[in-house]
């Protein structure tokens, strides 16, 4: 989508088959997805640009996004999309996974 020159960008990723939104039994927002709850993905964000010293304002400049989808993936009401991921961990200077804490669900617990 094209506004006023800038490329806005996809900004919450939405699973195939999501049906719901809501929160989960523990409050936690949620989507429920073929059944099961899947939980939004942790983020250090607002920690990470308040120790940069950097304002949503700036994310929104320079990633073409809105500041409620800022806020959104700082108080993990939305799991940004690959590519808004991706640019956020580049914008900062970091690797993914160090702003993204993902759980992966498909190591062995002994």
């Amino acid at each position: 989508m094209q506004l006023s020159g800038i490329t806005q960008k996809t900004a919450c990723a939405s699973g195939k088959g999501a049906a719901l939104k809501g929160t989960t039994p523990d409050g936690r927002f949620s989507v429920k997805l073929n059944g099961k709850w899947v939980g939004n993905m942790e983020n250090k964000l607002a920690q990470i640009r308040r120790e940069k010293k950097i304002g949503q304002g700036y994310l929104v400049d320079m990633l073409g996004v809105s500041r409620q989808t800022i806020s959104s993936i700082e108080n993990g009401r939305c799991t940004p999309s690959l590519e808004l991921a991706l640019d956020l961990a580049d914008l900062l200077g970091l690797p993914l996974e160090e702003l993204f804490i993902h759980e992966n669900r498909f190591l062995q617990q002994s």
